[in-house]
């Protein structure tokens, strides 16, 4: 008869196994990040296979050993994300370095009778580095896309769930293997256990589920939308060969004299200032930046109002003075613009830094 943990068990593999399939069929443009995604998958299927036929003496003793794929977890995550990140169409050689562990594990596990008390401790010495090599890589693309266009947002959010929830299992997973090993049997035991995998079905049904409404993370890219990518970075090298100073001239202007601080800023105004005709000035915005005047200037104004969120000179200035501050005039523009760009409201972003009385 099966044991509520063993029914866990089966839906966790049915679920992966699924959720593998479908990805393992979706298109070229994508394969390296997907192909990726879905082995973590399996290997999460594979993992729940061999606990169950375990628990049920289905499994032969020697095959046990075969749980050293566990350690292929970490590179997984992480080989992941600096590929969705970076939207890599291959694995680099030097990559599969990564699963050496899962080698020498399964060697040690194969070949030394006492290797087995120290896989739990390896594991987690091996993977928590990974969680936090994929936390790196996350905040340094998110340092990098400092404009943050809707589909950044829509990755990093992929990301900062799919880091999050894995790290609470991991979390959780030490607190369960330590009571398992200082109270084995215990009513404790047992019941980190259906948590661990609780959360592991949450995590699975999560990622299925944020897959359905936020499908351009895993779909295929369109040949047409690389080619216009490639366009666009074509004319963008094109106008810095053709306005290098110019462009060198406008950022030191935006960085040091700050002109955006002025809600009536135009484009004529900022072009005057840099000496040169309005419609120059549009073109290098428009072609260069990727953007029309009044996003790249909100985009100072937001920039500004974050530094000022995070680092308040004055504790008790408020949300609306930070807005007059630095430039915008409209409430409901600056509400939107800046959840858009940081995917939380003005309010919610500035208690974060709020230091406590």
């Amino acid at each position: 008869m099966l044991s509520i943990i063993n029914i866990l068990q089966l839906l966790i593999i049915s679920q992966s196994l699924l959720f593998a399939g479908a990805l393992w069929r979706l298109g070229e443009t994508r394969k390296t990040s997907n192909r990726l995604l879905a082995g973590f998958h399996l290997i999460l299927a594979f993992q729940m296979l061999l606990h169950l036929l375990g628990d049920k003496g289905l499994l032969a003793p020697p095959l046990w050993n075969l749980r050293a794929i566990v350690f292929a977890y970490g590179p997984m995550l992480y080989l992941y994300v600096d590929s969705l990140i970076r939207q890599k169409q291959y694995i680099d050689n030097k990559a599969w370095l990564h699963f050496l562990p899962v080698g020498i594990v399964g060697l040690g596990l194969f070949t030394i009778p006492k290797f087995e008390s120290w896989v739990g401790i390896l594991l987690y010495l091996t993977i928590v580095p990974y969680i936090l090599m994929s936390y790196r890589s996350m905040y340094r693309w998110e340092r990098e896309e400092a404009e943050g266009n809707s589909s950044f947002q829509v990755k990093l959010n992929w990301l900062r769930w799919a880091i999050g929830i894995f790290s609470v299992i991991i979390f959780f997973d030490l607190i369960s293997f330590s009571i398992n090993q200082w109270f084995p049997g215990s009513v404790a035991d047992v019941h980190s256990d259906y948590l661990v995998l609780g959360l592991v079905m949450l995590f699975v049904n999560i990622m299925v589920f944020k897959s359905l409404l936020q499908p351009s993370v895993l779909a295929p890219i369109k040949k047409e939308e690389l080619y216009q990518v490639d366009r666009q970075e074509i004319s963008r090298v094109q106008t810095y060969q053709t306005h290098q100073q110019t462009i060198n001239h406008l950022q030191q202007l935006m960085q040091k004299e700050k002109p955006y601080l002025n809600p009536q800023l135009n484009v004529q105004d900022l072009a005057s200032q840099l000496g040169i005709p309005s419609r120059q000035l549009s073109e290098i915005v428009n072609q260069y930046f990727g953007q029309n005047f009044a996003e790249f200037v909100n985009s100072y104004r937001l920039s500004e109002a974050e530094q000022r969120f995070q680092q308040p000179q004055d504790p008790k200035e408020t949300i609306l003075e930070v807005m007059y501050a630095v430039g915008f005039n409209s409430k409901s523009s600056f509400n939107t613009l800046f959840k858009e760009r940081t995917g939380l409201t003005p309010s919610a972003y500035k208690k974060q830094f709020k230091t406590p009385s």
